[in-house]
């Protein structure tokens, strides 16, 4: 039935004048089969444009639209493009011709998608970036996602150059091996800033430290993370001061978070009291002190350990835990305060380094 009636459609267009009159002629016929390419395309890219578009109503990003706003106008150069090329096949130019046309043709098709290409990706790496960049609290997406765009970017053309070379019988092989040496040298040139930048890359994804974090370098500094950059992580230090360390020595290293795995911190205070002195008395005494304290936490229970017995003195420790590990160096200096306080309140002995010489006589 249906072949049928397309055999007596095309009965009917063949007998008619009209299509008789342009199948005559190879010139209207072309610039007909363009026309009607060129209008195919358009509904083409008008029913792509619909049906995304109602589906990007749906969702509650923005990169969608963009998405279709990006690959409109090429998806609409590229069908037209293939019309042209379709709509040379009735002219029967020299075969000469008709090759250089095609591969010219060819080659604006190769740079149509790879346009498309480029365009696409770099929607998802936007994308991808975003996620990121939620995840993170730091710069490092700011610098690295318009960085790896650019080298997507040049990626893309770089392969689409090189189709675009085959589409003319062009051998790439030599021109491919002369890049990949180009890469390796380029690899050895910049091989401390893409440590540096790999080494931030890692930081963020094991997620040991990000922005506002307090940490103590394996050297000994002590500061709050301002930024991990591109290049290198800042530290801000209690005196104002920015330490500079690279990412690629910081990813190495080792170093203390203080806020993993919460930001509770244990306060010590050391304190000593003379032999002789009744060691419960002082227990009791620093432990009172440390309970009653409202900016230590009840659990973990504070606790005054006897820890040794020194050259001169009987040496204690009173350990406490605080929600803040900020308010750290406060707590500690409050604590050295009222330990002193009560120690001499309770006439309790703090003693001074001593030493007892015995001299014998001849």
């Amino acid at each position: 039935m249906n072949a049928a009636l397309i055999n007596g459609f095309f009965s009917f267009a063949s007998e008619n004048p009209i299509y008789q009159q342009i199948s005559s002629n190879k010139y209207l016929s072309a610039i007909v089969i363009f026309i009607i390419a060129f209008l195919l395309s358009k509904l083409i890219v008008f029913i792509y444009d619909k049906i995304v578009s109602q589906v990007t109503k749906k969702t509650h990003t923005k990169y969608d639209d963009l998405f279709v706003k990006k690959t409109k106008a090429p998806l609409t150069t590229l069908l037209t493009t293939i019309g042209v090329l379709i709509a040379l096949t009735p002219l029967g130019l020299p075969e000469t011709l008709q090759k250089i046309i095609s591969k010219i043709i060819g080659t604006f098709i190769v740079l149509t998608l790879t346009l498309i290409v480029s365009r696409v990706l770099a929607i998802l790496i936007d994308i991808w970036g975003y996620k990121w960049a939620k995840r993170t609290e730091s710069s490092i997406d700011d610098d690295l996602v318009p960085l790896f765009k650019k080298f997507m970017r040049v990626v893309v053309i770089i392969a689409g150059i090189a189709v675009s070379l085959t589409v003319w019988n062009i051998n790439i092989t030599g021109i491919l091996a002369g890049v990949g040496v180009v890469g390796i040298v380029l690899g050895f040139a910049l091989q401390d800033s893409l440590s540096n930048i790999f080494g931030g890359i890692s930081l963020i994804l094991d997620q040991s430290m990000k922005k506002g974090d307090k940490i103590k370098l394996d050297s000994g500094e002590v500061g709050h993370i301002q930024d991990i950059g591109l290049r290198s992580t800042q530290l801000k230090t209690s005196d104002n001061q920015i330490i500079i360390v690279p990412n690629s020595i910081l990813s190495k290293a080792r170093f203390l978070n203080f806020v993993k795995p919460d930001s509770r911190i244990r306060v010590n205070v050391s304190f000593n009291v003379a032999y002789g002195t009744d060691v419960d008395k002082v227990r009791k005494l620093i432990l009172d002190l440390l309970e009653s304290h409202s900016g230590i936490l009840k659990n973990p229970k504070p606790e005054v350990i006897f820890e040794s017995m020194g050259d001169f003195s009987l040496n204690f420790v009173a350990k406490a835990w605080i929600s803040d590990f900020e308010k750290e160096y406060d707590v500690r200096v409050e604590l050295n305060e009222k330990i002193y306080k009560t120690l001499t309140k309770n006439k309790i002995e703090i003693p001074f380094p001593t030493q007892i010489v015995y001299l014998k006589k001849e």
